[in-house]
């Protein structure tokens, strides 16, 4: 398959200048809109295309993540598509493996991406993931409870049962997460026809544990899990 990215979107070369990307955007816009009978869901994506390339920063972003990921992967096999987990199409029967890294828990609805990935996957397609564990996302602030020195006590853990946003810091800057439990997790894969083939509580590298200060502090809680399923439709 051919790359795409937000150019494609519009319908534009990457060289496109502001005042072609501003035209077709609002000629595409014309057809597609809601309100002038078109699809929902193009009308979203033209907006997102549109926002992001109507803003020189943004435009910068996305032309040098594309670029890096033409870098390091440059088969014309791969189709390079920025958008939301949520907005993806997922065409039907198209795949034989979906794989997603730490994303899900930025996902309000997982049983609808379970749905999703359903449609988009083959019979005996196999989707194979990894998020956030509930014990590190319940809570919400994702930092030890620590002593004065700054020494940590203990993993907070608390609405574990209470799913649902939750505002923490990442890379120091601020990122809502949606914590759901276990239970929601592999209830939403079975409910979807999924049978699980592997769960795994990662630990770090005994071989690292002397030498990457606070990395023994991991041993006491875990942070990711990883789970694979197969399909049986």
């Amino acid at each position: 398959m051919e790359q795409t990215n937000y150019y494609e979107t519009l319908g534009l070369a990457e060289t496109a200048d502001p005042a072609l990307i501003r035209v077709a955007y609002r000629a595409a816009m014309k057809k597609d809109h809601p309100d002038q009978g078109g699809n929902g869901g193009r009308a979203k994506a033209l907006n997102e295309a549109y926002a992001v390339l109507s803003d020189p920063t943004q435009r910068a972003d996305h032309d040098r993540e594309l670029a890096e990921a033409r870098r390091r992967n440059s088969s014309p096999v791969i189709r390079y598509t920025r958008t939301a987990i949520e907005d993806y199409p997922y065409p039907p029967d198209s795949f034989d493996v979906v794989l997603s890294s730490l994303a899900f828990h930025y996902v309000e609805d997982f049983g609808d991406i379970c749905r999703k990935v359903r449609r988009t996957l083959t019979d005996g397609g196999d989707f194979v993931f990894s998020c956030e564990h509930p014990v590190f996302t319940a809570y919400g602030s994702q930092d030890w409870f620590r002593d004065e020195a700054g020494t940590p006590l203990h993993w907070p853990v608390d609405r574990y049962f209470t799913e649902g946003r939750r505002d923490a810091v990442f890379l120091g800057e601020p990122v809502a997460k949606y914590h759901k439990t276990l239970t929601t997790y592999v209830h939403s894969l079975l409910a979807n026809g999924f049978a699980l083939t592997a769960l795994v509580e990662p630990e770090p590298d005994p071989r690292l544990l002397s030498e990457i200060p606070g990395l023994a502090d991991e041993l006491r809680r875990p942070m990711m899990r990883l789970i694979s399923a197969c399909l049986h439709k």
